[in-house]
């Protein structure tokens, strides 16, 4: 279960999410990303849902294909990007 997460950016337009929580591990993450928010879903069901209002963020996802995600369910930042998910969508 994801509880909060924020993002973090790249030199290179690479975004990272940093999840308070952690990710199924035998299910394939994907993400959306719409305007004002970001989708992840488990096997296309949606678990989590972050809402912002962040022009940069928006365009920095809407153009990747992936977004870095780090489990941080202790609250301390995490050493290594835990998984990938692959865009399904941009609207």
């Amino acid at each position: 279960m994801i509880k909060d997460s924020g993002f973090l950016y790249g030199e290179t337009d690479n975004v990272v999410m940093v999840l308070d929580g952690t990710l199924p591990r035998d299910k394939r993450i994907t993400f959306s990303v719409r305007s004002g928010r970001v989708e992840l879903f488990a096997d296309d069901v949606l678990i989590y849902e972050n809402r912002w209002h962040d022009r940069e963020l928006f365009r920095k996802l809407a153009q990747s294909g992936r977004l870095g995600l780090a489990e941080a369910p202790s609250g301390e930042m995490p050493n290594d990007i835990t998984l990938v998910a692959y865009k399904v969508a941009a609207v």
